[in-house]
């Protein structure tokens, strides 16, 4: 261990930004359904709009959920988007899939310290 290695340990804790990530996707399914695929499930939906927000909502629910069991007191700032795909055919764009992702930021600086 260099010397001075619990003061550089500080400055990082102090220095750092604690950074969650989450994502979902959107598929056709080739029953035409748009099938939903997150961490805690999946689901089917006749609605390609209706699958997308479910999507959103379960990468939220995801992070919200782990910023509250491992960081509750500290503000964290969220941002859900979309990144789709289609394909080119004769009839125009055909939708391939949406993948969603999710990032929780720490904008809080915590007084608590976990000593490892």
């Amino acid at each position: 261990i260099p010397n001075h290695a619990e003061v550089a340990n500080a400055v990082g804790a102090v220095a750092g930004r604690i950074a969650l990530k989450s994502k979902a996707s959107v598929s056709l399914s080739s029953d035409g359904d748009f099938t939903v695929h997150t961490q805690l499930d999946r689901k089917a939906f006749m609605d390609m709009d209706e699958a997308i927000e479910y999507a959103k909502s379960q990468v939220k629910n995801v992070l919200e959920t782990r910023v509250n069991d491992d960081y509750a007191g500290l503000k964290f700032r969220y941002d859900i988007h979309e990144k789709r795909s289609d394909a080119e055919s004769s009839d125009g764009n055909v939708f391939i899939e949406s993948a969603i992702f999710g990032t929780a930021v720490c904008t809080s600086i915590s007084s608590k310290v976990r000593k490892s």
